[in-house]
């Protein structure tokens, strides 16, 4: 937020509206991670790893599913969306419109590491994992990239902006991974 205002009122703007917007799609996404989450845990509570295993893939194929019927949802209702922000500058809504193109077709990667790392890597008591996974991308790779493309080399936000998928991008593959070790499946003892 801080390098998105340091490129004008426009970009401030843009960011600041998107921000908003975001949440929404972030709470969206944790709610169906932790719903998924509280499932998987009473598998893993009543030591049930098998059924556990197959209740997480039907988590991860459900992020895919929603994905697929929440994207083209969001890609529809941008044009309309933008209209309630009228007053804002046209060079706002042009960033504004780029930046919500961007999250809604990036909209699988964030179901994808909600599911993983709120929904099985968190519920399984992989907790230092999931955390070291969340905290780290974001600030060893977004938070960086923001910084050098947007204050350093001052490009435009609809340029910088991608950047922050890049880290759930890297996110993603490591919880994956993680995932895919199973390290995550343990019987969970109160």
């Amino acid at each position: 937020t801080w390098v998105y205002s340091t490129m004008g009122t426009a970009a401030a703007a843009a960011a600041s509206v998107y921000e908003t917007i975001k949440g929404f799609v972030v709470v969206f996404c944790v709610s169906v991670g932790t719903a998924g989450g509280i499932l998987l845990g009473i598998e893993l509570g009543a030591g049930r790893r098998e059924e556990a295993e197959r209740m997480s893939r039907q988590i991860l194929c459900t992020a895919v599913l929603i994905s697929a019927i929440v994207t083209p949802v969001m890609l529809v209702c941008i044009n309309p969306l933008l209209l309630l922000y009228g007053e804002m500058s046209a060079q706002a809504l042009h960033d504004l419109k780029g930046m919500l193109i961007a999250l809604a077709i990036c909209f699988v990667i964030k179901s994808f590491c909600f599911n993983l790392i709120n929904g099985i890597l968190r519920a399984g008591g992989d907790t230092k994992a999931a955390a070291t996974i969340d905290v780290g991308c974001l600030w060893g790779i977004a938070v960086p990239l923001v910084f050098l493309t947007g204050f350093v080399f001052k490009w435009n936000i609809v340029y910088v902006f991608p950047f922050t998928f890049f880290e759930e991008a890297v996110v993603l593959l490591l919880a994956y991974r993680r995932y895919r070790k199973g390290y995550w499946l343990k019987k969970l003892e109160a």
